[in-house]
């Protein structure tokens, strides 16, 4: 395995098929439709929904550690019908 040491090469091999274990394409397709099948827009009821579920699937994973960027904006977005 280019980049790593024959030890260093198993050990890594060995992360990566654990890894590939918890991801499939039907995990992905599940989680993403839970995310989007109903419109949750920041400050409402959907939107604490979504952040819950989110909490939920982090504590049951291995992340130890994570952080959340929040964007803040500061220009609004006026769109004129002609």
């Amino acid at each position: 395995m280019l980049g790593f040491a024959v030890e260093n090469a198993i050990a890594q091999l060995k992360i990566e098929g654990a890894y590939k274990e918890l991801v499939s394409p039907e995990i992905c397709r599940t989680k993403l439709r839970r995310l989007t099948e109903e419109l949750h827009l920041a400050g409402t009821e959907n939107s604490r929904k979504v952040t819950e579920y989110l909490l939920s699937e982090y504590e049951s994973s291995r992340v130890t550690q994570f952080s959340v960027f929040i964007v803040h904006y500061t220009n609004r977005l006026t769109l004129h019908a002609k």
